[in-house]
């Protein structure tokens, strides 16, 4: 998330000007980067390769580093701010499919 510009104060006294710094990674990719890798665990899924119960657990552990995603962002952008609320649209589909056809529970 973007930080801005703060001022901190060293231990004998002095302050230092700390520059603000843009996100590591834009909100936009990182909801790509789970629907990549929800498709991903399904389809290894649905080839055989891992079971359902490794599955659900690889996919539960996407969406709980998306929860603590969602609270950075928040905190970063605002609980207001339209990254934050293009974030929680765009994973709804991911963490929250609307058909068991979605790509998010049958893979590629």
């Amino acid at each position: 998330c973007p930080q801005a510009p703060k001022t901190i104060k060293s231990p004998d006294g002095k302050e230092v000007q700390l520059p603000g710094s843009d996100a590591l990674v834009p909100p936009g990719k990182l909801i790509k980067a789970f629907e990549n890798a929800v498709k991903q665990i399904r389809t290894v899924e649905q080839s055989g390769a891992a079971d359902r119960t490794a599955a659900v657990g690889l996919v539960e552990s996407c969406r709980q580093v998306a929860v603590e995603a969602r609270l950075a962002i928040g905190e970063g952008y605002g609980i207001d701010s339209e990254e934050l609320k293009e974030f929680e649209l765009g994973l709804q589909p991911v963490f929250r499919p609307e058909s068991a056809d979605s790509e998010y529970i049958q893979g590629l």
